[in-house]
This record gives structure tokens, C-alpha cells and sequence, in this order.
């Protein structure tokens, strides 16, 4: 697998390399996911008109994007702060880092090669 490589290639032991190929991957699952929410605050805050009072009647979904830019085009990524970009990367990397250790489990618990991923 990926892993015997990376020990191999770095001349590490396999006890060293899985887990520092596990922080790698979760680390870079946690920075795709910061970006990818902070990319879709439009969207959110767009989601969060549409099922509120602030609109009604007819044209609801143009009367979201309006209230949603209203105050200039970076509008809605005004609302993401240093807690909300620790929380994203914290809550991917973790979720990352969670399923690569119990895929691993599970390969070694039913004696079979974890899928390459990566």
C-alpha cells in the first residue's frame, strides 16, 4: 500500500509512517474543507433567507439573493471569523482522521488490504 511506500522512501519504520501519512491526509482534508465552506457562505446564508420571515409571497429565491447581497458582494463571507475557520478545519480533519483509522481497523480485523486512497 501507500504506506509500506512512503516508510520504504523515507526510510522510516511502518509504526512512524502510518501515522504521520494519517495527519498529512487529515490535515489536508481539514484545510479542503475550510475552503469548500467558506466558498459556499452564498449558499448558506442564501438557505437561511429562503427558510426564514424575511421573505414571502412570490420570488422568494431572488428576494434570498437580494437580502443576501445587499450589502455589497463579500456580504456573506463578513460572518466567518478565526472560530469559524478553527471549528471547519477541526470538524474535517477529525471526521478525515476518524475514518482513516477505523478503515484501518476494519482492513486488519478482516485480514484485508485497505483501499489506496490519497
Amino acid at each position: 500500500g501507500s504506506t509500506d511506500a512512503l516508510a520504504d522512501e523515507m526510510g522510516l519504520p511502518i509504526e512512524v509512517a502510518t501515522p504521520c501519512l494519517i495527519t498529512y491526509r487529515s490535515v489536508g482534508v481539514g484545510v479542503f474543507g475550510f475552503v469548500m465552506r467558506w466558498a459556499g457562505m452564498p449558499l448558506e446564508k442564501i438557505a437561511l433567507y429562503m427558510n426564514s420571515s424575511q421573505v414571502s409571497g412570490s420570488n422568494q429565491f431572488a428576494q434570498s439573493i437580494r437580502l443576501t447581497f445587499k450589502d455589497g458582494f463579500m456580504a456573506p463571507y463578513r460572518v466567518v471569523g478565526r472560530a469559524s475557520i478553527a471549528a471547519w478545519f477541526f470538524q474535517y480533519s477529525v471526521m478525515g482522521m476518524a475514518f482513516q483509522v477505523f478503515d484501518s481497523a476494519l482492513a486488519n480485523a478482516l485480514n484485508v488490504r485497505p483501499v489506496v486512497y490519497g
